[in-house]
């Protein structure tokens, strides 16, 4: 949100570090002038793997390096000018130096590659969208880049639960659920159902039922030639916790 020269720093360090960014677009200064180029670097995502130049795009190019920055300095050319502009009048009464400027036109380079803008989320003012689920969503896409990075398969598990607590419901039917969670162990199912019941998440609720979680082998113990019989301590459990709500 807002922020000058030292935000576009903290920014660096963050992506560098794999930590998902959210800028506030509408907010002013550092947010504005990133998100506006990388609006208007959009297609670079869908290059191919490798330019001309035999940069290889899909992987992270450091700016330590004066190759990897003159590579960067090269994709960006059409728009270098107007990105150093735009630095100097936000740097404007902060007492930066030219060498400070040539650091911070790095920083901006390095946001902008293909590799790097994966993990950046633009929020809207203007939009209708709520910055809780963007800020979720975010983070649920830097898990998944971060799994194939690394050839490994998503933890549904843990971002269910994540999206429980946030009460991201529309996030997480997009980006986790799927329509689809046949591959969650039934206790798995039983814990994010009585989870969902407990925090009072209805529309995880009704997405889980749609879904066919068994709701009747949650609260009833199946019992050969008998009548099933009610497992008690799950009504127990959510009555006990209501409870706990209504006190205060």
């Amino acid at each position: 949100v807002e922020g000058g020269p030292d935000t576009l720093s903290t920014i660096y360090n963050d992506l560098a570090n794999s930590i998902p960014i959210v800028l506030v677009d509408g907010s002013g200064r550092i947010p504005n002038l990133l998100a506006n180029f990388l609006n208007r670097t959009e297609s670079m995502i869908h290059r191919s793997r490798k330019d001309n130049d035999g940069a290889n795009w899909k992987q992270v190019i450091d700016i330590k390096a004066a190759d990897d920055v003159e590579k960067l300095k090269v994709k960006f050319l059409p728009y270098a000018d107007e990105i150093r502009d735009g630095l100097r009048d936000i740097s404007k009464g902060s007492k930066t130096s030219e060498k400070q400027m040539e650091q911070l036109f790095k920083y901006f380079l390095y946001c902008l590659q293909p590799a790097v803008r994966c993990k950046i989320r633009i929020f809207s003012l203007d939009s209708n969208e709520s910055l809780d689920d963007t800020i979720f969503e975010a983070i649920v896409q830097a898990k998944q880049q971060e799994s194939v990075e690394k050839n490994k398969a998503v933890n549904r598990d843990q971002l269910l639960y994540l999206a429980l607590a946030w009460n991201a419901i529309h996030v997480a039917k997009e980006y986790i659920i799927k329509d689809d969670l046949n591959d969650l162990r039934p206790d798995t199912k039983e814990k994010l159902f009585f989870d969902a019941l407990l925090i009072d998440r209805p529309q995880f609720v009704n997405t889980f039922i749609k879904l066919n979680f068994d709701v009747t082998q949650m609260f009833y113990e199946k019992q050969i030639n008998q009548p099933w019989k009610l497992r008690s301590k799950q009504l127990l459990r959510l009555y006990a916790n209501d409870d706990k709500k209504n006190v205060r």
